[in-house]
């Protein structure tokens, strides 16, 4: 296959390196779509786009020739030479196809939800859950908040909140005082010890 006549005359001012680029294409089956002015040649040069991609080489810089990725909407690589007044290119990618919002919208709606209340909370006893101590936290928050219940018999559970770990963690000590001085015997427990028996009882 050879140059189309019409092309014969805008080819003709290409440098030999691409000269030979391209006809080395054409005899593999490729084609000119267009010879044109235009980015990325300046108006002294000229582009000529290929229907197809380059097969004949590496589509890198060597012999002579430049190569640059231009993965854009109009072309997806170019060649040229050391003047870069004209310019041989690749056609465009295949666009990316649009997303499947049907896909996307079944996936979030299976997706679990971390927030749910499981059967086995549904079915807790309430007095239960009353009077043991609970940490939670805020996922839309970045606060930390923790809260201890507390309840005696027949009352409203109240509800404090902490500003920090620390006092949180000081105030479940002081809520398991008594229990703790009981099961310790006469002498006093360590704070370690205190920590090893409140994690048991907690388990429990």
């Amino acid at each position: 296959m050879n140059i189309p006549a019409k092309l014969e005359k805008e080819f003709a001012a290409f440098p030999l390196v691409l000269c030979n680029l391209v006809r080395a294409e054409i005899a593999t089956g490729n084609s000119i779509v267009e010879i044109g002015a235009g980015f990325p040649a300046p108006p002294v040069g000229a582009n000529l786009t290929f229907a197809k991609p380059v097969s004949t080489r590496p589509r890198q810089s060597a012999d002579g020739l430049s190569f640059r990725e231009r993965n854009s909407s109009s072309y997806s690589g170019e060649f040229t030479d050391a003047q870069r007044f004209y310019f041989v290119l690749e056609p465009a990618n295949t666009p990316e196809p649009d997303p499947d919002m049907d896909a996307i919208r079944m996936a979030l709606e299976t997706k679990p939800n971390a927030f749910a209340i499981t059967d086995r909370e549904k079915s807790a006893p309430a007095d239960a859950t009353a009077r043991t101590p609970q940490r939670s936290a805020n996922a839309a928050s970045s606060d930390l908040a923790m809260t201890i219940t507390e309840a005696d018999s027949g009352d409203d559970p109240d509800i404090k909140i902490f500003a920090d770990e620390a006092e949180f963690l000081n105030a479940l000590r002081q809520f398991f005082a008594i229990t703790i001085t009981r099961n310790a015997g006469r002498n006093k427990p360590t704070d370690v010890d205190a920590w090893k028996l409140f994690l048991r009882l907690l388990k429990a």
